[in-house]
């Protein structure tokens, strides 16, 4: 039987985003591609001005 070898934490980056708007039956809302782009268009300058370990979403 071999030894076993230290476990090692290593950093995965993901650079991948699906958006998708969820509704039900009842939702008769459009699609409004404009309010999604302007809420990204905020989203980025925010997560770039931080760190590496402070962008880090654990799920």
């Amino acid at each position: 039987m071999s030894s076993q070898e230290p476990k090692k934490n290593v950093p995965i980056y993901f650079y991948y985003l699906t958006i998708a708007k969820q509704k039900d039956s009842s939702d008769s809302s459009t699609y409004d591609i404009q309010q999604i782009v302007d809420a990204f268009s905020k989203l980025l300058p925010y997560i770039t001005e931080k760190g590496l370990n402070d962008r880090k979403k654990t799920l």
